[in-house]
């Protein structure tokens, strides 16, 4: 976003791409039209107030693609819709912490828990299960080992 101090409060500000485009009030890019290209009409098509601004912003972000992929399916897939996402509550990283430490064990430990362990079975049933219950709050973007 672009901010210009001395327009009036109505456009004082401009949602902008890195590549020199501007976001019109109707969802669309054009290119950035120099200073003195820029006639009334088109700063009241692509000058907002601030909320008009982060309203724009946002919605245009939903729509980004790259490779085929929108911003609005990562996010989606990744959880964060459902508040899941980008969290860092206490209770969501001990969950996280005790998760990922029940997959770890369960795949350093399986070769050494064999028959000459009396608990051998308990165990693994216990690291599987715990990773089981637990595996839903993953950190985003990691998969079980």
């Amino acid at each position: 976003m672009h901010w210009d101090p001395e327009a009036p409060e109505c456009r004082q500000w401009a949602v902008r791409a890195a590549v020199d485009q501007c976001l019109g009030r109707d969802g669309t890019w054009c290119d950035e039209v120099q200073e003195r290209g820029r006639g009334e009409a088109w700063l009241a098509m692509h000058r907002f107030s601030l909320g008009t601004a982060l309203r724009l912003a946002r919605d245009a972000c939903a729509r980004v693609e790259v490779n085929g992929i929108s911003t609005a399916q990562v996010l989606a897939r990744d959880g964060v819709m459902e508040g899941r996402g980008r969290e860092s509550s206490w209770a969501l990283k001990e969950v996280r912490t005790a998760c990922s430490r029940a997959e770890n064990a369960r795949l350093k430990l399986a070769p050494r828990l064999t028959g000459g362990e009396v608990d051998a079975a308990q165990m693994r049933a216990a690291l599987d299960a715990s990773a089981a219950l637990l595996g839903q709050w993953r950190r985003t973007g990691r998969t079980a080992p």
